[in-house]
């Protein structure tokens, strides 16, 4: 293996973003602020601290370690994860973790699986709303949009003092409307049909997967419904959130490889738009 993936964290605008990310190796990223990862690939000991959990599919790079991540807040007597799951992922999970129960003779092994469907919204966290999609990998997979939820008083009833406010809300008028701030949307694992067939604009950021970088590696991407670097050259222009997060680097690539092909194929914006994670002293 030529490159080893490391546990990160790192703050992009004002996002507190930790975990890493390396094809066929380990996927977990997590959130602080919201208190919530997306898959559980590896399980860094930090991450038992989450209480929620996304995940995208069930290869092992993105699933393998869930039985540690339950059986660990179990021992540190957390209450159980609440793990969110596309349905029909649902009964192979749960028979993943039967299976472990049996294997290490555990009485308890306490979580909630909830099964989950693209384009319905779910709260997990304070004001905080996540909404799965389809993506377009070799298996079934889904990508999430996370949202803030706020209200806000609706136009006609600006102006108005707080007695006239409470006099409105007494006789059962709405006075407030609905306002969803699209924060993170997240690719997962997805072919380059990802930019047709997904609108990520109005989210601050977007969190995309860069498998691939080598010229030579173009049709190995296509193959595996994998983003190759220059999928995100060509549809540049469709990428108007103001920072993007790449991830989920092939680890035949050396961390050097990683560096120099996006500082090439990103000249001059690399530093202020797109991030990689982890730190390291070039800022990128």
């Amino acid at each position: 293996m030529k490159y080893f993936p490391k546990i990160s964290k790192r703050d992009v605008g004002n996002l507190k973003i930790e975990g890493t990310s390396v094809s066929a190796y380990g996927t977990a990223i997590g959130f602080p602020e919201m208190n919530i990862c997306i898959d559980i690939g590896v399980c860094p000991y930090s991450f038992i601290s989450y209480e929620n959990l996304l995940i995208t599919h069930g290869h092992q790079d993105h699933l393998l370690e869930i039985s540690r991540y339950v059986a660990l807040r179990n021992m540190q007597k957390i209450s159980p994860a609440n793990i969110y799951a596309p349905a029909f992922l649902i009964k192979s999970i749960k028979e993943l973790l039967n299976n472990w129960k049996v294997l290490e003779n555990r009485k308890s092994h306490e979580y909630n699986l909830i099964p989950v469907e693209a384009g319905k919204r779910y709260p997990f966290h304070g004001n905080y709303y996540f909404e799965p999609f389809e993506v377009f990998h070799s298996i079934p997979t889904f990508g999430y949009k996370i949202y803030e939820h706020r209200k806000k008083l609706k136009k006609e009833f600006h102006g108005l003092n707080s007695g006239e406010i409470v006099e409105l809300k007494k006789k059962g008028i709405e006075i407030e409307e609905s306002l969803w701030l699209p924060l993170i949307i997240h690719s997962s694992d997805t072919g380059a049909k990802f930019f047709d067939k997904v609108d990520c604009s109005g989210f601050e950021y977007l969190i995309l997967e860069c498998t691939f970088l080598l010229p030579e590696h173009e049709k190995t991407a296509a193959n595996r419904k994998h983003l190759h670097i220059k999928d995100i050259v060509r549809n540049i222009d469709r990428i108007t959130n103001p920072y993007v997060i790449l991830t989920h680097f092939s680890m035949r690539y050396p961390e050097s490889i990683i560096l120099s092909q996006v500082k090439n194929y990103f000249p001059g914006i690399n530093k202020e738009k797109f991030f990689l994670l982890w730190e390291n002293k070039n800022g990128i």
